[in-house]
């Protein structure tokens, strides 16, 4: 038997907003703690798994070119290393931040992180969509990676409706339909909270992974995230069905009355309350 085991975090802001307090954005941060500090809390979890893949939420470049938005998110170059540090193997940019900069800042983002060692995938690129897309265009994605050899379909949907915390009719029926074409975990992202989870047809559906190290805001109202983690199991190469899921409640900062852009493990009774906010969300789906 092989196993894998994979963990899914949500929205990564690596940077800042120019037009934000440059006291306490993450740049500030940065400055005085360096790349480590940002998965210090969560390092040893990331790295005793074989795969960890993020929603990065932003882009890397020097470019100058701030596109016409309430918000637009770059950090610099060397900021990949925040993700390397962390134990970070791949990064989702199908999302609506992935060009703040303009098309350059897209291709910018995308060298920089594959350059650090980062497996980046999104729209056409490979076997992800973006959830504002057709589901034609998802059969047709899951279908290629199948054909490349792919013994498991992962789906990352950026999705759904800012600060919503059940999904919509599309989410749930995008979900089905890559569940129904192949996929064997399906997530999300973009609401900025924690969507719940749906077990359909023996698949996970993991509706929103909320924020994780997220630099677009210094002090988000609801700080709740988790880290996703499921366990897949081959025999003779093929998928075992064995549902084994660790879900780890964190919170994106250290402290709680402002954002130290650390996402942090919860315990005791703060843990709890998120689990049974997990399951409240799911129940309700």
């Amino acid at each position: 038997t092989v196993s894998l085991t994979v963990s899914m975090v949500g929205d990564c802001t690596i940077g800042t907003d120019i037009q934000f307090d440059t006291s306490r954005n993450f740049n500030a941060f940065y400055t005085v703690n360096g790349p480590s500090y940002f998965f210090e809390n969560v390092k040893s979890i990331l790295e005793t798994d074989d795969l960890t893949v993020v929603n990065m939420e932003g882009t890397l470049t020097e470019s100058e070119n701030r596109q016409d938005k309430t918000f637009a998110f770059k950090g610099d170059p060397s900021f990949a290393e925040v993700l390397t540090d962390g134990s970070v193997e791949a990064a989702n940019l199908a999302n609506n931040h992935s060009k703040d900069y303009g098309e350059e800042s897209y291709t910018d983002t995308i060298r920089y992180l594959e350059d650090a060692g980062i497996s980046t995938f999104g729209y056409d690129r490979t076997a992800v969509a973006d959830g504002m897309e057709r589901e034609s265009q998802v059969i047709e994605n899951i279908n290629a990676v199948r054909n490349q050899g792919a013994d498991l379909v992962i789906v990352s949907f950026h999705w759904g409706q800012e600060k919503e915390t059940y999904p919509d009719d599309i989410q749930k029926s995008l979900a089905h339909t890559a569940v129904d074409n192949g996929a064997d975990l399906v997530v999300g992202h973009h609401p900025h909270v924690l969507q719940g989870i749906e077990k359909y047809n023996g698949k996970n559906i993991v509706y929103s992974l909320g924020n994780f190290c997220f630099g677009g805001n210094s002090n988000p109202s609801d700080k709740d995230t988790m880290i996703f983690q499921q366990t897949f199991s081959f025999e003779n190469g093929e998928l075992v069905q064995d549902d084994v899921t660790n879900i780890i409640p964190c919170s994106l900062s250290s402290v709680s009355s402002y954002n130290d852009y650390r996402p942090t493990p919860l315990e005791g009774s703060e843990k709890e309350r998120v689990m049974q906010k997990i399951e409240e969300l799911s129940s309700g789906i």
